[in-house]
């Protein structure tokens, strides 16, 4: 995978900080700009990375609002995107999948809140 440039960073950087504030669905609009310009380079592997990435924050957002059906839907998707990957941009996503997958198995019960979630780290590294 190929290193992402300064303004591809700053849309990273922009979710990170979004998502952690439990802003998801400004962390995915900051994460899209990033897919689309990943996508434009060609880097197909980060591109779905970072799609999964965005559907993690829309699955978020979906269950905030008790969507049932885009909370499933969501996890369909970005399981598929995400199992594979252990790791990117020092963001443990093994553990964020299974910070997500606990949503997606409440999502009958709504009793958690989307809010507390944050990227976890590798290694007590930070994304910057």
């Amino acid at each position: 995978m190929g290193e992402l440039n300064e303004e591809e960073m700053q849309y990273f950087l922009e979710g990170c900080r979004r998502f952690d504030l439990g802003r998801h669905w400004d962390s995915h609009e900051s994460w899209e700009d990033l897919w689309i310009l990943l996508k434009k380079r060609k880097e197909f592997n980060q591109a779905k990375i970072v799609q999964g990435l965005i559907q993690t924050a829309a699955l978020l957002y979906n269950y905030a609002r008790q969507k049932k059906r885009g909370v499933q839907l969501g996890w369909e998707k970005l399981e598929k995107k995400l199992v594979e990957v252990s790791s990117y941009q020092h963001i443990d996503i093994s553990k964020h999948l299974d910070q997500i997958r606990v949503f997606f198995e409440n999502v009958d019960h709504w009793s958690l809140d989307p809010q507390t979630v944050t990227l976890p780290l590798v290694d007590d590294r930070t994304y910057e």
